[in-house]
């Protein structure tokens, strides 16, 4: 009596989802991160518009949604800055009026703070440059993990930074209190709302690839041989040997970067690297 068992997809062909493959019976799903949907094909993964799905609470916060890359921000609309203690938006003139008293105990005229708002703001914020910092260990940042690009501290710390400045000052924790006061337009921008260049600051953002800032955030334009991340922002090594023509005609083996091609006992490999050819009169396809 014949009886049929089901074949796990994923296991045979592990390619067959670009993120991850669930076997079920008599076939498989194919699953993306959070952030992201699946496309079409159902198996490959594109970025999940949260906007205009409607999954975020902006709006109730008076905010407007600003889709990212697998996530999405809430910001503050024209005319109003969020407040750095809490997730509302405020209008600029009440924010700017705390700015009395804060340079040097120095109180400002009434006039200048609701009229010279422009020239004011920019007291505020440290612009101080330094080396930022990948990796920090037992409270010494370590000079391998810097791009060694003088940076704003702002801009190390709230684009994935542990430390910065010539006196290793540890960055915030995201999610803390210090970070959303130092990062208040969250990650991927600068206190002062500007665009972090990420490809700029942090070392080797792409390697085996190209590194192309976008707006809060970077991708990555991968060199043959190598594919990005589901994410888009690293590249890693493509295996050849599982890809569908297969370029080999007989031993496929991978390695990083590339491929190598090998023949049986009794062939030799061709000139193109691929083909084999029996050392007789025998000549493998």
């Amino acid at each position: 009596m014949m009886t049929c068992e089901d074949v796990n997809e994923c296991a045979i062909s592990p390619l067959l989802c670009a993120f991850r493959c669930i076997n079920t019976f008599g076939g498989y799903e194919c699953m993306c991160p959070g952030g992201y949907t699946l496309r079409e094909n159902q198996r490959m993964c594109q970025d999940l518009d949260e906007c205009s799905e409607g999954l975020h609470d902006c709006e109730s916060r008076g905010m407007t949604c600003k889709n990212l890359i697998g996530t999405f921000m809430c910001v503050c609309p024209s005319g109003m800055v969020r407040h750095l203690d809490n997730e509302v938006c405020e209008g600029k003139e009440r924010v700017y009026s705390t700015l009395i008293g804060l340079f040097n105990g120095d109180v400002l005229p009434i006039h200048c703070v609701y009229r010279c708002s422009l020239s004011v703001l920019p007291l505020s914020l440290d612009y101080r440059e330094g080396f930022c910092f990948t990796e920090v260990l037992m409270t010494m940042c370590q000079m391998s993990s810097s791009s060694r690009t003088p940076t704003t501290k702002s801009q190390c710390c709230c684009d994935g930074g542990r430390g910065w400045g010539n006196q290793c000052e540890l960055c915030p924790l995201a999610g803390t209190a210090g970070y959303r006061k130092l990062c208040p337009h969250g990650p991927g921008y600068a206190t002062d709302g500007m665009d972090i260049d990420e490809c700029k600051v942090i070392p080797d953002t792409c390697k085996n690839g190209r590194c192309i800032n976008t707006m809060g955030s970077y991708r990555c334009h991968c060199k043959l041989g190598y594919t990005s991340t589901i994410t888009g922002m690293a590249c890693v090594d493509l295996d050849e040997c599982v890809m569908s023509p297969k370029p080999c005609n007989f031993i496929c083996k991978n390695t990083e970067g590339s491929y190598t091609c090998s023949c049986p006992r009794g062939y030799v490999l061709q000139e193109d690297g691929r083909t084999c050819k029996g050392t007789g009169k025998l000549q493998f396809p």
